[in-house]
């Protein structure tokens, strides 16, 4: 997977949408489970901050758990202003107009933490 990355905690909570339930978030293929980003946690570093997809909710946890992934690869270049759909499918990933960010088009997991960290380039 060239390029692709383990979102950051802001990237994985820039695709929440709170007027969305199960999954909460308009990223085509997206399950109602947590995902991992690949934020370590500040005061505790056996734990990662995620997000459940299920209702949006963001929170940590431990590294040893079985979360999904959603790599990510660019960066912040988006349209913010952009019409139509937000995420439009390419080739090979989903751009999301809002962000400029392009998501890989398949989850992989669960896995944990460590194994997620092994699938980036």
């Amino acid at each position: 997977m060239k390029n692709w990355r383990v979102p950051t905690i802001e990237e994985l909570t820039f695709i929440i949408d709170y007027t969305k339930y199960n999954p909460s978030t308009l990223l085509p293929g997206m399950k109602a489970s947590s995902y991992w980003s690949s934020t370590t946690y500040a005061y505790g570093t056996i734990f990662a901050w995620g997000v459940g997809f299920g209702i949006g909710g963001v929170g940590y946890g431990d590294k040893g758990y079985g979360y999904y992934v959603r790599c990510v690869r660019g960066g912040q270049s988006g349209l913010f202003n952009y019409k139509g759909k937000r995420f439009l499918k390419k080739k090979d990933c989903y751009l999301d107009k809002k962000t400029g960010l392009e998501w890989s088009l398949k989850n992989t997991g669960p896995m944990t933490w460590k194994e997620a960290m092994r699938i980036e380039n």
